[in-house]
């Protein structure tokens, strides 16, 4: 399977689509870059489309076909962090959060938010180890790019 089919940008909401255990689903409005990008899925057979449930606040809810889940299996090798740091910091109900910036080792970048108890469960099964990926633990109130 060749990605000329699909953009990085689609085969990450390709992805995230099928991420979860028996999840094939992703909704999203009218007119948003995901929906452009499901759109064009779409007419190339790698997902469907069906109106989202009024409740949802969501336009449409895209399902990958049998084709768009095998081009994801193809597509798929597990990334690792060359790179990334730590934020803690506490929310409104101060309850300890983790920001996370990385650079993976295909040269993307990705930016996620986690509470204490997903930061606590990785490290225990070793998928934070700082000496592994150059991980800085950093103040909240210091400015600083990746």
């Amino acid at each position: 399977m060749s990605t000329k089919e699909f953009d990085k940008y689609q085969l990450s909401l390709m992805k995230h689509t099928v991420g979860g255990h028996d999840r094939n689903w992703f909704g999203t409005s009218d007119s948003t870059k995901d929906c452009c990008a499901f759109n064009d899925l779409v007419d190339k057979g790698y997902a469907t489309r069906r109106t989202a449930p009024s409740f949802w606040g969501d336009d449409w809810v895209f399902s990958l076909t049998e084709k768009g889940i095998q081009a994801v299996k193809e597509e798929e090798k597990p990334l690792k962090p060359v790179y990334f740091e730590l934020t803690e910091y506490r929310n409104q109900h101060n309850q300890r959060r983790y920001e996370i910036d990385a650079i993976m080792d295909n040269g993307d970048r990705q930016h996620q938010h986690i509470d204490s108890e997903s930061y606590d469960r990785a490290k225990r099964q070793g998928l934070i180890q700082a000496q592994a990926c150059n991980c800085k633990l950093r103040d909240k109130t210091k400015k600083g790019a990746l």
